[in-house]
């Protein structure tokens, strides 16, 4: 595990076997509720059809430096963390190996906190980015509002 030391009081574990951040602490407390995959990659193959590509299904094979490699029948794939200590910047890099198209690369999937503002002792809030931008601070009311959240395919 690797950890980020940022200037504002915040630190970033990153877990290179399980691919996932596993510790995010902000002034002393502990955000991280649960890990998730940091990364997927989405192929899709001359008839049009999408896989996704999770980061459990990559195989890590080194650290060099700041740079973490994964490997997988498809593709090989590095994760490049940047810490200016004023912020931690991760880009990605692929090399195909298939006749697939790359079509999409995502990174970040981690859970912050465990429950909602609203909710009994919760803390959280949810940034949509429509309207300008809406702050969730309530799940149901977003599951039953008119712009409930929708699976990206």
């Amino acid at each position: 595990m690797t950890r980020y030391e940022l200037n504002c009081n915040t630190s970033i574990q990153f877990d290179e076997n399980n691919k996932c951040i596993s510790s995010f602490v902000i002034d002393g407390e502990e955000m991280i509720y649960g890990s998730l995959p940091f990364f997927s990659v989405k192929v899709r193959n001359k008839k049009g059809e999408t896989s996704l590509i999770s980061g459990i299904d990559f195989t890590y094979v080194s650290k060099e430096n700041d740079v973490f490699k994964y490997t997988h029948e498809l593709m090989d794939l590095d994760l490049i963390f940047v810490n200016t200590k004023d912020s931690l910047n991760v880009r990605i890099n692929i090399k195909n190996k298939s006749d697939l198209l790359l079509e999409q690369a995502e990174l970040a999937s981690f859970g912050l906190l465990d429950k909602l503002k609203d909710e009994n002792e919760g803390k959280g809030e949810i940034l949509i980015p429509y309207n300008e931008g809406v702050k969730v601070t309530n799940l149901n009311r977003r599951l039953n509002s008119p712009f409930g959240y929708i699976e990206p395919t």
